[in-house]
This record gives structure tokens, C-alpha cells and sequence, in this order.
């Protein structure tokens, strides 16, 4: 028994011994790292001519950016464009900024519509989505429609096609299978205003793109769903004119243009 005990005891204290090797094997290394980062961060201040420079003002425009908020921000290019001498030179150069920005920004709307429409009947049973009306569906993306008007009436080359791109993405996913949805109706005024949308943004890009744009694919997207539509959701359906406009307007063009045409989206 007492040797036991003095095992015990033997056992413990190595423990107790490896416990604080343990200890100071990995807090002397934290506090060691702390001091070189800390020894980097001030090695890029220059102590010396910090007092010196207190009477200096900034010449360096980009040293102003770092307390310049986001409305401050929002100011001065709007005072830099009410500028007309200044105002070619700040387009020209927000062109290659917003270009960048305006693919991110319509990639970021894309997704949450798209989270929007796929989350009405994911979120529940399918015995349930069965029940969801299908006005629900354009409404969950018709909020979008203002980030559609916002792209297009971007000063960049391309944001008609990025903007129509982004509106034929609403549409879709405005559009339930049959599976997830029941025919209540209701969703006129989506379709009256993206179908109004998007004939404006299709002259824009057929004056734009010219034939590098086929819109033959759109128009062929556009009667294959209309028909599905009309077969899954009865006879109610059969006269409803949904994107009437757009429909009409690029069929004008198929007639124009003729068989030669080839026209891409």
C-alpha cells in the first residue's frame, strides 16, 4: 500500500513537473512572437521624424483616404463631377473602377436572388411548398429589380448586358415547377415591369453588341418556358401575355434580320 501510495504521489508530481515544462514550452514561444510582432508593427514607424512632422501638411492625397468615410467619400466625387472640366477625366477613370465593381455587385444580387426564390421551398416539407402561392416567388425577387435599374445606369460600356443578364436571372428564378407551387396568381405586376425592363435593356444591347449578341437564345429561353407555363398551369394561363414586349421585340428582329441572322446572350 505505501509503496503504491509513493508511486501515486511519484506519479503526480511528474505530472505536475511535465504540466509546467508543458507550460513554459509554449508560453515563452506566444510571448516571443508577441515581441516580433509587435518589434515588426513598429518598425515601420519612423519614431524620430514623428515630432518633426506635427507642423508638416499632408501633400500625399492617398494619407487622407484612411479617414475619409464612406459618405465623406460619396461627396467629393459628387462635387468632382459637378466639376465640368474634371468631370471627363473622373468618368474615365471610374470606368475601369466600376467595371470591376459592377461584376461583383451583379454576382452578389444574383446569389441572394437566387437564395431568395430557392429558399421559399427548401425551407420547408415538399408537402408544404406544394401550398406556397406562386405570386410568392416573383415577389421574393422583385426587390431586385431597383439593383437591375442600378447596373444599367452604370457610366460603363457593358452594364446593359450585365444588367439584362441580372434581370433574366429574376425572371427565371421567378418561375416555380409546378411541384413547388399552386396557381394563385397574382404576380402581374413583376412581369408587367420586368418585361417592360427588359425590352428596354434589349434595344440598348442590340445597338451596343449589334450581332455579337444572339439574341435568338433569349427569344427560344423565353417560349420554351412560356410554354411550359401554360401547360403546367391550365387554361387560366393560355392568354396571359407574359413577356409579351420582350417576345415582340425580338421577333421584329428575326424578321428583319432574316436567316442570316446569328444573333448570343
Amino acid at each position: 500500500m505505501g509503496k503504491r501510495h509513493h508511486s501515486d504521489d511519484s506519479e503526480t508530481s511528474g505530472s505536475s513537473e511535465s504540466g509546467s515544462d508543458s507550460e513554459d514550452r509554449y508560453t515563452r514561444p506566444e510571448s516571443k512572437r508577441r515581441a516580433v510582432g509587435a518589434s515588426e508593427v513598429s518598425s515601420s514607424i519612423d519614431f524620430d521624424a514623428l515630432p518633426k512632422s506635427l507642423n508638416e501638411e499632408i501633400s500625399n492625397p492617398a494619407e487622407l483616404l484612411g479617414i475619409l468615410t464612406p459618405s465623406i467619400q460619396t461627396k467629393l466625387l459628387e462635387k468632382l463631377l459637378e466639376d465640368e472640366a474634371l468631370k471627363p477625366a473622373v468618368l474615365n477613370t471610374l470606368n475601369g473602377v466600376l467595371a470591376e465593381a459592377m461584376l461583383a455587385y451583379t454576382a452578389k444580387i444574383t446569389k441572394k436572388a437566387e437564395h431568395a426564390a430557392s429558399g421559399l421551398a427548401t425551407r420547408i416539407s415538399h408537402r408544404e411548398a406544394k401550398m406556397i402561392e406562386f405570386s410568392a416567388y416573383p415577389q421574393a425577387v422583385e426587390p431586385f429589380l431597383k439593383d437591375v435599374a442600378l447596373v444599367a445606369r452604370l457610366p460603363v460600356k457593358s452594364s446593359a448586358k450585365a444588367a439584362f443578364e441580372l434581370l433574366l436571372t429574376l425572371v427565371r428564378e421567378s418561375i416555380p415547377s409546378s411541384e413547388n407551387a399552386y396557381c394563385d396568381w397574382g404576380r402581374d405586376r413583376f412581369d408587367k415591369t420586368a418585361d417592360a425592363m427588359m425590352a428596354v435593356l434589349a434595344k440598348r444591347r442590340k445597338e451596343e453588341e449589334g450581332e455579337r449578341w444572339k439574341y435568338r437564345e433569349v427569344l427560344a429561353e423565353l417560349k420554351d418556358t412560356l410554354g411550359d407555363m401554360r401547360n403546367e398551369l391550365g387554361l387560366e394561363f393560355k392568354e396571359y401575355p407574359w413577356m409579351g414586349e420582350t417576345s415582340a421585340l425580338m421577333e421584329s428582329w428575326v424578321s428583319a434580320d432574316g436567316d442570316s441572322t446569328k444573333g448570343t446572350s
